[in-house]
């Protein structure tokens, strides 16, 4: 199960992620081109040949449209769907070229790290409205005003340095580790070991090991066994959802893998079981999990976005799709849509609406005023000089469970979304103590319902409300 560069390049563009697999084929509302309005987005779109395990978002997506168009469409015309295979570099930019030759396409979601520096440059040149929903543009500064050249680009992707200093809080406050290990796709996260020491260092946690995947041609097991030697309690795995499998493979074959946090704590030379931690792009959805199969260990943690949890408190695109896509009720229970591309797909067009032009300048014009956006889940704020759509209390932390408890002290429940059915047999979940204080600010009504009815991995309980660290897995 090795990973060198190559791979990754490979990786990116073949394997996608939860957030860059946006599903197969093309939805259009029906009609000719002058009477829709259309969002783009870049990612894969693989065709009928290629099929994933569990549902594809672009059902979710297909649910948002047809609630948009049941409320009226946008100005009087139905809105559509358009999406631009990326599997290589070159596909990327000319599936941009495409959308952005098409005048009812009013805006672009850019969902795959393919050519997505040479996109955002071309969008800000043409004046193309453009939101990323899987690249993180602000771990290089590449958001405006940091770039003054990308005035119409902006984001919903999580960015890194809330991530990382996500689980640093969760090693070293809730888990009481003082060391930790990475291993990254320097090519997709420019700059990642810097963030992580700088970090680190100022979170008190001190990085013991870090290396790019693939460095000097050494292979995955290699750096793995040479990591083993500086024995981080805790190893941040950077890249995307095969490198996140092949790594948890990788581990359980050289006998490293995660089995609880006084293993942990107590790693040395000779006996590492570092606690795995990953990338939201690598572990907030399951696709990992199911290519690793038995390797993929419960209590293994990323970090996710809380007014995205689909598993719990109804989910508003579920409800959507039972109303507007044909056969939803017989797709398997994986995925029902990634709420950084449907909260994206709402904003291109009700900025139009708000504008009351069905044009790009006018999606630009209303952008660059800071307003608030509500469609799938919780409410925020864009435009203006606010580029990133979230909010650091928006960060939740995901961990991985397996249909029933995994052996701990004391022992914990799974959440009310295993009983209900909801779950695959190994699937990401909210696991709700690291982030409660937070996520009650920022969505409270959403984390009051989890609490009260039981959602997520709560752990040990000393009150209602009242989460105790002490389990010994998470």
């Amino acid at each position: 199960m090795d990973l060198d560069r190559r791979d990754f390049l490979k990786t990116v563009g073949a394997f996608g992620a939860g957030f860059s697999l946006l599903g197969c084929g093309l939805f259009r509302s029906k009609g000719s081109t002058t009477e829709v309005l259309q969002v783009g987005a870049i990612g894969l779109f693989p065709g009928d040949r290629r099929k994933y395990k569990g549902e594809l978002p672009e059902d979710a997506l297909r649910a948002a449209v047809g609630r948009l168009n049941a409320l009226g469409g946008i100005l009087g015309r139905q809105v559509a769907f358009r999406g631009a295979h990326a599997g290589t570099v070159d596909e990327a930019f000319e599936g941009f070229m495409r959308l952005v030759a098409d005048p009812t396409v009013v805006g672009i979601i850019l969902a795959t790290p393919l050519a997505a520096d040479t996109i955002a440059d071309e969008a800000g040149r043409l004046g193309v409205p453009i939101i990323s929903a899987t690249v993180d543009f602000t771990l290089s500064g590449g958001l405006y005003p940091e770039d003054a050249q990308r005035e119409t680009l902006f984001q919903f992707a999580i960015p890194t340095q809330w991530s990382l200093q996500v689980l640093l809080d969760y090693c070293r406050f809730d888990r009481g580790y003082s060391t930790v290990g990475a291993i990254y796709d320097e090519i997709s996260f420019p700059g990642f070991g810097e963030v992580l020491a700088n970090l680190a260092s100022a979170s008190g946690v001190r990085v013991a090991w870090s290396e790019e995947f693939g460095r000097g041609g050494v292979s995955l097991s290699d750096q793995l066994s040479a990591a083993a030697s500086a024995a981080p309690q805790a190893l941040y795995l950077w890249g995307f959802p095969e490198a996140a499998a092949k790594t948890a493979v990788a581990l359980a074959e050289l006998g490293l893998a995660y089995e609880s946090t006084p293993k942990a704590k107590s790693s040395s030379a000779g006996s590492w079981h570092p606690h795995l931690m990953g990338s939201p792009e690598a572990m907030s959805e399951r696709d990992w999990a199911t290519a690793a199969g038995s390797a993929a260990r419960p209590g293994t943690v990323s970090v996710g976005d809380i007014g995205g949890f689909r598993k719990g408190p109804e989910w508003l695109p579920e409800i959507w799709g039972r109303d507007h896509v044909l056969g939803w009720e017989k797709k398997d229970k994986a995925r029902r849509g990634l709420r950084s591309v449907v909260d994206s797909t709402y904003v291109l067009l009700e900025a139009a609406r708000r504008a009351g032009k069905p044009d790009r300048e006018a999606v630009l014009s209303t952008l660059g005023q800071r307003d608030q956006y509500q469609f799938a889940s919780v409410a925020f704020e864009l435009g203006g000089d606010k580029r990133v759509a979230l909010e650091p209390d928006d960060l939740c932390v995901m961990v991985l469970e397996d249909g029933k408890p995994a052996p701990a002290n004391p022992p914990y429940e799974l959440g009310t979304e295993w009983s209900e059915g909801l779950m695959e047999e190994r699937d990401m979940t909210v696991l709700v103590r690291p982030r409660l204080e937070a996520n009650l600010r920022r969505a409270g009504q959403i984390v009051t319902g989890m609490l009260s009815n039981g959602y997520g991995t709560q752990c040990s309980k000393l009150a209602p409300g009242r989460l105790s660290p002490a389990c010994s897995v998470h």
